[in-house]
């Protein structure tokens, strides 16, 4: 769906679905060990937007690319690496910003 079939919905009326595909549902495994990761290491709200924008990003510009099972552990895992890192750079920069007055 794009921004523009979403400016263009009307209160009350039906969006489009897309078909999921069932290799792209989560398995049980894979959603315990996101809990678990995210409740142990309490990233904050912002690193895990960051990190899913980062996967989408990822897929929209290599859309025909399959990962081996397995592969969403390690997707996740770098992204809120990544997140994290973004987070951590952003606030001491702006530390140092504001340090200098």
């Amino acid at each position: 769906m794009t921004i523009h079939a979403i400016e263009q919905y009307k209160e009350g009326s039906l969006l489009p679905v897309e078909q999921i595909i069932p290799e792209a549902f989560p398995q049980t495994g894979f959603l315990k060990w996101v809990t678990t990761i995210l409740s142990t290491t309490q990233v904050t709200q912002n690193v895990i937007l960051m990190a899913l924008s980062f996967i989408h990003r990822l897929k929209k510009l290599n859309p025909t690319v399959r990962g081996k099972l397995g592969s969403e552990y390690r997707l996740l895992t770098v992204a809120l690496m990544l997140g994290n890192k973004c987070k951590t750079l952003f606030n001491s920069r702006n530390h140092e910003l504001f340090a200098r007055d």
